[in-house]
């Protein structure tokens, strides 16, 4: 299976990419469609003690509308300009977590695989 590129997978993973070690990245699913590997994006920024408290975003694509995954690439973006000089928002980051999810796939039947990733996550992180 082959990983497929489009603008907004390469956007995510250059925002990862300026996450470097201040953000927990995972994928938590890949999706095998048609001979191409779709990666399902979970990254956790802020405290890793258990009773913090936590604010999810879940993002995707429903249908041909891409608002959903806009939304969530567009805050990731300035959270990844603010971790560079936002002493407020750093300091309000040890009290707490930011957990984002993000699928940019656009098939419907793919939201079981989603919707069963997404459970484990918020059980694993205890909302």
């Amino acid at each position: 299976m082959t990983g497929f590129k489009f603008p907004e997978l390469e956007q995510l993973e250059r925002i990862i990419e300026r996450f470097g070690d201040k953000a927990h990245t995972q994928i938590i699913e890949r999706i095998h469609y048609k001979g191409r590997e779709f990666p399902i994006h979970c990254i956790t920024l802020g405290s890793t003690q258990p009773d913090v408290p936590v604010m999810a975003f879940f993002g995707g694509v429903h249908g041909l509308e891409k608002i959903g995954s806009e939304v969530i690439l567009s805050y990731m973006e300035t959270i990844s300009q603010l971790l560079d000089w936002d002493e407020e928002f750093l300091n309000r980051l040890e009290k707490s977590r930011l957990f984002l999810c993000l699928s940019l796939i656009r098939w419907v039947f793919i939201l079981v695989h989603v919707l069963m990733a997404m459970v484990s996550i918020l059980c694993a992180i205890r909302l």
